[in-house]
């Protein structure tokens, strides 16, 4: 393959502009224009296997074949965009009446090319005035009533990327606690979320989200409640109602990210972050909601070492089971049918006698009335985030191979002896906290331990 390819009529991504005069995207002051490409919807790819198929510049480790082939690549599309930013501004300028503070540009690389044989940069539109506003939900005058709202216009500047759906944000007219604050919002429409029953569903649990941050009593384990909403007017409407873009919350640091880079994260910080996380899933199923979307990445952390905490986020409410971190649990793989007592109600357990048939389609929607059998489920979940948080081998004699974390989870019972590095490891977490953890993922739900003993056993190491 010779030079770059540039992928045709694909979103590039979103272009942040301030005001009618944006800065230049070099700007040094900015890290937004290199976080992008590295955070954004990938777009174009590099060739891996003997195909025309690229692959964004994170995907690569700087050592592998084609790395420097991607950072060109990369850099030949940035200066494309930055040549093309203005033209853009200038096209949204006439399109709409007003100025364009706040506003996030979807532009798309075009296989039509310039005089220069240059692809071209073709505006589609402004994404939450003109693309989505259909698609944002609409908010009437007392949803929310407690949560402050301002218009997407008091942005003055796109700091950052943090995810793929979340933005460093800054603003006068913001919360002035808050030197910067991070704004979530929904994730734009892509080919592969064209189809419309798929984007109404997280749509819904977009606003879910919102209805259980904002209705879930503070902990300090738990994302708290939005600092603001940011809206957008649709003038196209009869009453040009509200339409939510998303929120303001404050800005934390990557956990899943620390844990992973961190070389000397001893064994009791572990504990204790461990702790941390059982704390802060308990407090959301003691107030009615489980957790369907939990692991390690969906966590961040608050403050630096000492004093910083874990703190679980992400609390979409979905109907799906699937376990970030591990294995499916048993009962949702369909080793276990789990009912209800009849005469008392209490939550029943028994063995498959024949082939398991897999359960975790719409599983927090059936047992949404059997909170014990939903909690033993949300522990094992817990015991898969126990085995990478503190590094220790956990047992799922039961299970294939495929699915288990290397290193982690395994298959066959611990020889020691086998890894002497990681038996001298495991010897510095407690057995009480490892024995804890095994438990946590026993094959018969009934034997793992509730939200209310872990916390409660987790407790001695809450404090270093």
């Amino acid at each position: 393959m010779s030079g770059p390819r540039y992928s045709t009529k694909l979103i590039y991504g979103s272009l942040p502009v301030v005001d009618d005069d944006a800065p230049s995207l070099e700007s040094e002051q900015s890290s937004f224009c290199r976080t992008i490409f590295d955070a954004v919807e990938s777009t174009w790819h590099v060739s891996r296997m003997r195909s025309d198929f690229w692959a964004c510049r994170a995907w690569f480790d700087r050592d592998e074949a084609g790395y420097d082939t991607v950072v060109q690549l990369e850099d030949d599309l940035f200066e494309l965009v930055r040549t093309a930013l203005p033209d853009l501004i200038k096209s949204a300028s006439a399109r709409r009446l007003g100025a364009l503070a706040g506003s996030q540009l979807w532009a798309e690389i075009s296989d039509d090319v310039t005089a220069a044989e240059r692809p071209q940069v073709i505006l589609v539109g402004d994404i939450f005035r003109e693309v989505m506003i259909s698609d944002l939900p609409l908010l009437s005058d007392t949803d929310f009533p407690n949560t402050p709202r301002h218009d997407i216009s008091v942005i003055d500047d796109y700091v950052g990327l943090v995810a793929g759906t979340i933005w460093t944000v800054a603003g006068k007219e913001l919360d002035p606690a808050h030197v910067q604050l991070a704004l979530k919002t929904m994730r734009i429409p892509t080919p592969r979320l064209s189809d419309p029953s798929g984007y109404n569903a997280r749509t819904g649990a977009f606003m879910d989200e919102l209805k259980v941050l904002t209705s879930i009593p503070p902990h300090p384990n738990v994302m708290p409640a939005p600092v603001a909403l940011l809206t957008v007017c649709d003038y196209g409407s009869e009453q040009e109602a509200q339409r939510l873009v998303g929120w303001l919350q404050p800005v934390f640091g990557n956990f899943f990210e620390f844990i992973h880079d961190s070389k000397d994260i001893g064994a009791e910080r572990r504990i204790k972050y461990a702790y941390e996380l059982c704390c802060g899933v308990r407090h959301l199923l003691k107030h009615g909601h489980c957790h369907t979307d939990l692991g390690l990445e969906n966590t961040v952390m608050a403050g630096l070492p000492p004093n910083d905490r874990v703190i679980v986020i992400d609390l979409e409410p979905w109907s799906n089971y699937h376990n970030k971190n591990g294995p499916a649990a048993p009962e949702v793989e369909g080793h276990w049918i789990v009912g209800t007592d009849k005469e008392n109600g209490s939550v029943t357990y028994s063995e498959c006698p024949s082939h398991p048939v897999w359960r975790g389609a719409d599983i927090y929607t059936d047992w949404a009335s059997m909170s014990e059998a939903l909690e033993r489920l949300t522990v094992f979940g817990i015991g898969s985030m126990l085995s990478v948080l503190l590094k220790i081998r956990l047992v799922f004699t039961w299970e294939n191979p495929a699915p288990l974390r290397r290193n982690f989870q395994l298959k066959q019972p611990v020889v020691i002896g086998d890894d002497p590095t990681r038996d001298a490891w495991e010897g510095s977490i407690p057995v009480e906290v490892r024995e804890l953890a095994q438990r946590c993922c026993a094959y018969d739900p009934r034997e793992r331990p509730l939200l209310d003993d872990i916390v409660e056993r987790l407790k001695k190491y809450s404090t270093l």
